[in-house]
């Protein structure tokens, strides 16, 4: 009884009580899309570029090139050139080693020595850690793959030329890999890595496309394969906020970038 008497007063107090709950029962309901009639319209959260766009784009165009050419067969040389000697060149290297032991009274000195004959074709282009090189293959070779691509193995066409009819000599490199560039490949591509200080990845690649069957270079260009930043970001630090810029040089990020330029050579 004592609750409705406080609530009679309460709406003798306030005439217009019920009146603005009527109005506020007639808003309209807000929308999906967060739509403010008579309101000026709110600043869109500005959207960061990506900077894996172009390249994700080039393996997509390479992939369509690839299907529309029927999956041709590429080669890689991944820090090997071709070059014009069709056999091997060696040379006879003397190695020695020796060692010297002592302790009061006696001393024993070991020598050994060997002699072999050491290849003076057909190494390696440049002298790279040898993980540093092995990142930068797997990288590239793997977005190659990821297209779609038909890639074809050295060491295992070397291998199965050498166990042919026509084996001649094993031991003459040379031979046996020009012998494997006659079992049906479309292209060869020849990457040379060559360390530089100067640019942004600590690398200049020089790439050579060639077209096996016609004996014709297809396309030949140098790159740092410096891949695209990251956006720029406030970042709080001990003199207040400061602008950086991701980096994204790393290994993965460059193999991938030199592959999506050597992809746009071919279409």
């Amino acid at each position: 009884m004592r609750l409705l008497l406080i609530l009679c007063a309460a709406a003798t107090a306030f005439p217009g009580a019920e009146a603005v709950a009527q109005m506020r029962s007639e808003l309209p309901e807000v929308e999906p899309g967060y739509e403010r009639p008579g309101m000026p319209e709110a600043m869109s959260r500005r959207m960061d570029p990506d900077p894996e766009w172009g390249m994700r784009q080039s393996f997509d165009d390479f992939g369509a090139w690839n299907r529309r050419s029927g999956a041709p067969k590429i080669l890689f040389f991944w820090n090997r050139e071709l070059t014009d000697d069709s056999s091997s060149r060696y040379r006879t290297v003397n190695r020695s080693v020796s060692a010297i032991a002592s302790r009061p009274g006696l001393v024993v000195g070991v020598s050994e020595s060997t002699t072999e004959d050491e290849a003076t074709t057909g190494g390696e282009y440049s002298a790279l850690h040898s993980e540093d090189s092995a990142d930068l293959e797997s990288g590239f070779l793997n977005a190659f793959l990821s297209t779609g691509a038909n890639i074809l193995d050295r060491r295992a066409l070397m291998r199965k030329v050498s166990t042919g009819p026509e084996r001649g000599d094993r031991s003459d490199k040379q031979y046996m890999e020009s012998q494997a560039l006659e079992q049906g490949v479309d292209y060869l591509v020849e990457v040379l890595p060559n360390p530089d200080a100067n640019t942004e990845t600590g690398f200049l690649f020089t790439v050579k496309i060639t077209h096996l069957p016609s004996s014709t270079i297809k396309a030949q260009f140098r790159t740092a394969a410096a891949p695209m930043r990251g956006p720029a970001r406030l970042v709080a630090g001990p003199g207040g906020y400061q602008r950086r810029i991701e980096d994204r040089t790393t290994p993965e990020n460059v193999a991938r970038t030199l592959a999506a330029e050597t992809m746009r050579t071919f279409y």
